[in-house]
């Protein structure tokens, strides 16, 4: 999943980048003479380290994009979700191409699904070839064109994509009512589930096999799909009077929402709780991991971050393996002031301010972006990309 919902984390190198990230890179200007000689000289081009604003971590892979719009992805890629024209596992990020020039404002990933978002409100998906139509490189929703789409959520085999009108669209696998509608429709089509479309959807997030979203300037949320009423949805309960849901992250069973004030709520089957008082959360996520307990992060307005849950693999980042029962500081990279953490199965990334980026967890398919496949326990140590001009 990504990093924070769009309400609070919709951030924004150039075009004609190769996206060639690792090993040595020369620059070479050759001179023709009229006499037919040439004359070459060879310049050494330093590269420069890639800093991501924002992050999306699918169930074994991982998306990141940079401030001027260019996407990048790595990890397990055996249904072409990373968007490079092949299956083939990168270890690095990897430069994503997409079919026309665009500038990235917004992506997720899911369990093999990815879906973008361009500055010009186009919708882009890929990976899994039996979900809407997608192959392995990125293709232009055209069902959407003309939609004024200001944000997009990938999950358990569907998509989301909300308007700057407040219309909800979901399509994919229906299965188990995860798109929130009624009949067997797999093409973009309005979420139906408790009058979501009669209302103003202002954000939305897509979980493993479920779909929630936040209505009527943060007053209401629905939920939908397995465990939360099939296609038909519930009204979720238990939020205070007068709480204003300013973003939500869905996991595998569970959604984590947090207030206007502060404060943070979990979900489950319906019914929103209050785990912890009101501290100044800006962000939460979920893991959407397929087997096991769920992993939690959440963040406040002050930099601090804090985890807990499954751990097995590390993706706590806190420096060993070992399940937390109720949240615990995480350490971070030196001077580095959390922005933002997405989730996958069991693997994190992590964005700082200043574009710094680390990563914990499984490593099997290169999802940290590391150059290894070596796993990671701690967030304390950086990740550096670099790239070259």
């Amino acid at each position: 999943m990504r990093t924070a919902r769009r309400s609070l984390f919709a951030l924004v190198v150039a075009a004609a980048l190769t996206g060639t990230l690792m090993g040595p890179a020369m620059s070479t200007e050759a001179a023709f003479t009229d006499a037919g000689s040439v004359g070459a000289s060879l310049t050494t081009v330093p590269p420069v380290t890639l800093d991501f604003v924002d992050l999306a971590a699918g169930e074994d892979y991982s998306l990141g994009w940079t401030s001027d719009g260019q996407l990048f992805s790595w990890g397990f890629n055996d249904r072409g979700q990373l968007g490079t024209g092949d299956t083939q596992d990168r270890d690095i990020p990897t430069h994503v191409l997409f079919p026309d020039p665009v500038t990235i404002t917004d992506a997720d990933a899911g369990i093999n699904t990815s879906i973008a978002l361009t500055s010009a409100g186009e919708v882009y998906t890929w990976g899994n070839s039996d979900i809407g139509g997608n192959t392995n490189s990125p293709q232009k929703v055209v069902a959407l064109e003309g939609a004024t789409v200001v944000g997009v959520a990938s999950g358990g085999y569907f998509y989301l994509a909300w308007t700057g009108e407040g219309k909800l669209y979901s399509w994919g696998t229906p299965g188990g009512g995860r798109l929130g509608r009624g009949g067997s429709a797999d093409t973009p089509a309005l979420v139906t589930a408790q009058g979501t479309s009669a209302g103003f959807v202002t954000t939305a997030d897509a979980g493993r096999f479920y779909g929630t979203a936040v209505l009527d300037n943060g007053s209401r949320v629905t939920t939908w799909g397995q465990d939360h009423g099939s296609a038909t949805g519930v009204t979720t309960t238990g939020l205070p009077a007068g709480t204003v849901i300013a973003g939500m992250s869905a996991g595998n069973n569970f959604t984590f929402a947090w207030s206007t004030d502060g404060a943070l709520f979990a979900e489950s089957s319906g019914v929103y709780t209050q785990p912890t008082a009101p501290a100044g959360y800006v962000g939460a996520q979920v893991s959407i991991q397929a087997f096991g307990g769920s992993s939690f992060y959440t963040w406040r307005d002050t930099g601090e971050l804090f985890a807990w849950g499954e751990n097995s693999d590390g993706q706590l980042g806190l420096g060993d393996n070992t399940d937390k029962p109720a949240p615990v500081p995480v350490t971070l990279p030196a001077d580095a002031t959390i922005r933002g953490v997405a989730s996958g199965g069991a693997h994190a990334l992590i964005t700082a301010d200043g574009g710094a980026y680390s990563a914990a967890g499984s490593n099997n398919a290169g999802q940290l972006g590391s150059g290894t496949l070596t796993p990671r326990n701690t967030f304390s140590t950086p990740v550096v990309v670099r790239r070259w001009p």
